[in-house]
Parts: C-alpha cells; structure tokens; sequence
C-alpha cells in the first residue's frame, strides 16, 4: 500500500511538471489574442478639446459674473472642434454674456453662441460642383504660441422673446450671388495663442461688423469684445 501511494504521488508531481509550459503557452495565447484582439478594433477618431472659457471686461460684453465658461457645465459648449479645431462657444440657457450694444438691442445678458471660421470664405465656394469640406478648418489647437490668425464668424445674440441679433465679423458670410448678407470686407476678429494651453480670441474697435436681426440688415457697428480660451 505504502509503495503504490508513493507512486502515485510521483505520478501526479510529474503531471503537474507536465502542466507548466502548457500552462504558460495558454497565458501567453491568450496575451497573443487579446493583444490581436485589441489592435483589430479601429482607431478612435479626433475628439473635441474642451476649454474654459473668460470673457474680459472689455467693449460691448462682460461676464454675467457667474465665472468661468466651462465646457458641459450648466449646458455650456466651449471647445475646439474635432479635426477642425475650430472655436465653439455656446452659452446655453442658463448662463448669460452682459452685452451693450449701440444699434438697438437694450443692454442686458443673452445667451450668446458662434463658431469661427475663415476669415475670408473660400472665393469658389458658389463655384459648381466645388466640394473642399476643409477649406475653413483653422487648427486653433496647433496654433504656433507667439502667433495670431484672423478669424470670421457670426456671433449670435438671443433674447428671450423676438429675432436673434447677429453680428458679422469677416466675411463670413462673404456677401455671393447666393448669399447677399453685405458681410463682406468686415474686420475680422484675431485668435493670439499665448502659451500651451491658452489662446484669447478679440475683436477691436472697427465700425464695419455687420449687425442683422434675423435676416434684416441694420447697419454697421463696431463690436468690441475680449475672451480668453484655456483647456479644461
């Protein structure tokens, strides 16, 4: 009985043995097809670059002193663009800028919101069959520190009750054959990128932004105004 115990336990010590490098083939197999695995799933695709937003007190437009803009807070939208890097700022509805503008809308806070673009549009834009969907990408992101770029855009003003009131700094939109807003020629605004993570976007004191309510054209105005972009 003693002799036949003891070789069973050589007998398992040596299954056991045995085991090992299948064991560790198995590990090694199953790193192999994770890794696989994980390498065939497609890259992710550029995402937006959140950023803090301040607007200085500074021309027509200061803070509603709540503080900082801040990318998905209080339904705020303050980014770069995914694989445009473009500036997109959108108050929401529950923050406000302080906006006093001559031309007739009354001093008070608005939701405000824009995108920026090209400062001048691209002169074959109304060309046929012209198709370039980067043409107006700015990639605000890589912004050389030191260095500024113009940039367009159309800053949308909302009160609560009536049309928006938009201003046009650029020619965005250039006024075309298909577009007609007198936009163009407009001072643009410039985008100064300052170190790693903060850019300021301003606009100086020409008279020549074009004011609308709704789709009316009222009249040149000068609009004046200071932000400052950090990332989150």
């Amino acid at each position: 009985m003693q002799i036949n115990l003891v070789k069973t336990m050589k007998t398992n010590i040596q299954k056991l043995r045995n085991w090992k490098p299948t064991l560790a083939g198995l590990t090694i197999g199953m790193i192999a097809l994770t890794a696989a695995t994980g390498a065939g799933k497609p890259p992710k695709g550029p995402t937006d670059i959140p950023l803090r937003v301040t607007i200085e007190p500074y021309g027509v437009m200061e803070s509603d002193g709540l503080g900082e803009y801040s990318n998905g807070e209080s339904g705020v939208r303050a980014v770069f663009t995914a694989g445009q890097g473009r500036f997109s700022f959108n108050t929401g509805t529950r923050r406000t800028a302080d906006i006093d503008l001559d031309g007739g809308l009354n001093p008070g806070k608005y939701p405000i919101n824009f995108l920026v673009s090209r400062d001048e549009q691209d002169p074959r834009v109304n060309d046929p069959g012209y198709d370039d969907a980067h043409w107006h990408d700015l990639h605000l992101d890589q912004l050389p520190i030191g260095e500024s770029m113009p940039v367009g855009l159309l800053f949308f003003i909302a009160p609560k009750r009536g049309s928006h009131w938009v201003v046009g700094l650029g020619d965005y939109p250039m006024a075309t054959d298909v577009n007609h807003w007198p936009c163009g020629e407009a001072s643009p605004a410039v985008v100064t990128r300052i170190d790693l993570n903060t850019w300021t976007l301003e606009a100086d004191t020409a008279d020549d932004h074009c004011l609308y309510r709704g789709f009316d054209f009222l009249d040149s105005v000068a609009f004046p105004f200071r932000m400052t972009m950090r990332r989150k």
